[in-house]
């Protein structure tokens, strides 16, 4: 019997890029969702504003968004 069981060490690497800041608005919006399911709020409850996925846009690239 072959294959990869539950029990079997059977590794198949697979590449995973980096998301990219274009990704940034959706990636945010799961998470809230996620949270808002998890403490059992109704979907929208928690939302965000462009200005603040431009804010998480800049801490993605490595750009602090709290420069004077």
């Amino acid at each position: 019997m072959s294959g990869c069981g539950y029990y079997d060490t059977c590794l198949r690497p697979v590449y995973f890029p980096p998301p990219s800041p274009e990704h940034t608005e959706s990636i945010v919006r799961g998470m809230l969702a996620d949270r808002a399911r998890s403490w059992g709020l109704p979907d929208g409850t928690m939302t965000v504003t462009p200005d603040q996925i431009a804010l998480l846009r800049g801490l993605a690239a490595g750009a602090s968004p709290c420069v004077a």
